[in-house]
């Protein structure tokens, strides 16, 4: 898969996931009409998302997302579904989200439902969520626009002419809708990136292949 084309929804066995229901109190509001029918965890865009089934009067659409010691992650809910019946997609944030770290899901269906979470070599992970995804194959920059609210992304473009000498002005090397990416006077290159609402983002590295050097530059103080 491509990188973050779209979050593949792992199947779960839902006996397993039962059996998993060990016991442990469970959280204080209880949706218990809700089942976890798939869910994925992408590392680089530290996003859970689940396919949730179910609903119905009085009964809350989302999960809620422990460590293997079933200490509190975060949780995640469909706030507009609240009370109705059918299939959800619920997404939610975590920087605990790092790359093979386990953890469970709950509803009040599934019990505890285990998952992994998977990453594939995001470059500006610690701007998370952050409205762009970032990733270097070999000499190539690739400039993925997310989706907050379902983590899929979209290749917005990808740039592989480095220039070798640094410009007398900062200069634009390339653009696509929001994302642009430019040569700074320092010799660095800066991803811009304009999600609405007056937010700003800006990462700043030394090209691809990446060195690991890389760092955020302006980030909304909101973000």
């Amino acid at each position: 898969m491509k990188k973050i084309s779209r979050i593949a929804v792992a199947g779960l066995s839902m006996a397993l996931a039962l059996a998993l229901a060990l016991g442990t109190a469970k959280p204080a509001l209880a949706f218990h009409l809700i089942t976890i029918d798939n869910i994925a965890c992408d590392a680089d865009l530290g996003i859970v998302t689940a396919e949730l089934s179910g609903g119905g009067p009085g009964s809350s659409v989302g999960f809620y997302v422990y460590r293997l010691d079933y200490s509190f992650v975060t949780s995640a809910f469909n706030d507009s579904a609240f009370g109705q019946t059918g299939s959800f997609f619920v997404a939610g944030y975590s920087t605990a989200f790092s790359d093979g770290a386990q953890f469970y899901a709950w509803s009040g269906n599934s019990g505890y439902v285990p998952f992994t979470c998977v990453a594939h070599g995001r470059i500006n992970r610690q701007s998370l969520p952050g409205p762009v995804a970032l990733y270097c194959d070999d000499d190539t920059l690739e400039v993925w626009d997310v989706d907050p609210g379902t983590g899929e992304g979209a290749l917005s473009f990808s740039f592989s002419a480095w220039p070798t000498t640094a410009p007398a002005v900062n200069t634009k090397l390339a653009e696509n809708g929001r994302n642009s990416l430019w040569h700074l006077t320092s010799g660095e290159f800066q991803v811009n990136s304009f999600p609405g609402e007056g937010k700003t983002y800006a990462f700043v590295f030394n090209g691809c292949p990446y060195d690991g050097n890389g760092y955020n530059a302006n980030i909304d103080p909101a973000e």
